[in-house]
């Protein structure tokens, strides 16, 4: 009788084995294709070297009015950004320190500036930066009419500044976030919904995104 119970126990327990090496081989197989895709979309549209030359570029005064017909072209065509283009865009320390402003708001203004024409100057050569590729961009989803209105702006500027340099890439909503189609966090958000975790990534429509998160009213 013992013998009986000891040989039951033994199937059952390579039974378990199996059917966990058949659930950690499916598992390893997704994250190898998870990884495979970031890897493909990170070769296609992110560039360390480009994006660290562009920087240093922006950050030297010499180049301060190339930059800024670059960035301000792309700006001047948007309703709720083009105000950023009056007056002083800081750019450089030397800029930041000679604004007159406190040094903590000039530091702010500086790298808000230096982001925004990373930004452009990556998508009018069919890139975005790696910080878009694993964080993606704010969309403000509590805050006010004006900086909802602009984030959205932002990323729809970007994508068709990108469009035109010959890279497609589709636009996703994930609160509170805007995010790249194939990206690291689109990939992560991606998983997270597969593994029970929150919301999926929703398209890239103004009346989808604003009828999940309604844009607060002018006061």
């Amino acid at each position: 009788m013992s013998l009986v119970i000891a040989v039951v126990m033994i199937v059952i327990i390579l039974c378990k084995i199996g059917v966990e090496s058949v659930g950690t081989s499916e598992t390893d197989r997704r994250v190898r294709e998870r990884e495979n895709r970031i890897s493909v979309f990170e070769s296609r549209y992110i560039s360390r070297d480009l994006e660290n030359r562009i920087m240093d570029c922006i950050e030297d005064d010499r180049n301060y009015d190339e930059v800024l017909i670059e960035v301000f072209s792309a700006l001047r065509k948007t309703e709720h950004l083009r105000c950023l283009t009056n007056g002083g865009f800081i750019l450089t320390e030397d800029q930041a320190l000679a604004s007159g402003k406190k040094y903590k708001i000039a530091q702010e203004e500086k790298k808000r500036n230096q982001r925004i024409a990373l930004d452009i100057m990556l998508a009018n050569r069919g890139k975005i930066s790696s910080s878009a590729n694993s964080i993606g961009y704010m969309a403000y989803s509590s805050s006010s009419r004006a900086l909802k209105e602009g984030a959205f702006e932002y990323v729809e500027m970007l994508q068709r500044l990108l469009r035109n340099a010959g890279a497609n890439l589709e636009l996703f909503y994930h609160a509170p976030k805007y995010i790249w189609g194939g990206s690291r966090e689109y990939e992560t958000a991606c998983l997270h919904v597969g593994c029970g975790h929150g919301k999926p990534p929703v398209a890239f429509d103004r009346d989808i995104i604003f009828r999940q998160e309604p844009i607060p009213p002018i006061k």
